[in-house]
């Protein structure tokens, strides 16, 4: 029988940020230096919640926002991060990516949330899933985030 520890060094609403990279940084050296990095895997889930955002007649996009109903809402246009977005956010976390060292590295990347439904029956979110093209749209966002992820 296989055994294997498992040590989560995720914190609930967590959000990338240069301060908060430094912090999982050292924790997550910590908990390397305490194994073995041959058999040791670190699986990232840094950038999902960073990947959609909500816009409204073009203003500059928002997060989306967490409702009375404790869902999250995308008021307005659902977008995506785009390349250089993505880009920015690989860099910032490229420290904690590093920390892993030898380690297997599994990088989560963003699920296509809202592909086929909107985030609620409300006709002011997710105001371009009815469009012609959308799934397609979402489709080709998706793969070129994982490429800058890759990358």
């Amino acid at each position: 029988m296989n055994v294997f520890d498992t040590t989560d060094l995720c914190d609930r609403g967590w959000k990338l940020s240069e301060s908060a990279v430094e912090r999982k940084v050292k924790e997550l050296l910590e908990v390397v230096a305490e194994g073995d990095e041959a058999h040791t895997t670190v699986v990232y889930h840094l950038f999902v919640n960073l990947t959609y955002a909500c816009q409204v007649d073009g203003e500059r996009p928002a997060r989306p926002e967490k409702g009375g109903d404790g869902k999250y809402h995308v008021k307005g246009k659902l977008v995506i991060a785009g390349k250089e977005e993505m880009g920015r956010l690989v860099s910032l976390a490229l420290p904690l990516l590093r920390a892993g060292g030898s380690c297997k590295k599994i990088v989560i990347s963003p699920a296509a949330r809202y592909k086929h439904g909107g985030c609620c029956s409300d006709r002011n979110h997710c105001t371009n899933i009815l469009e012609k093209g959308y799934a397609k749209w979402m489709e080709n966002a998706l793969l070129e985030t994982r490429s800058t992820i890759r990358d």
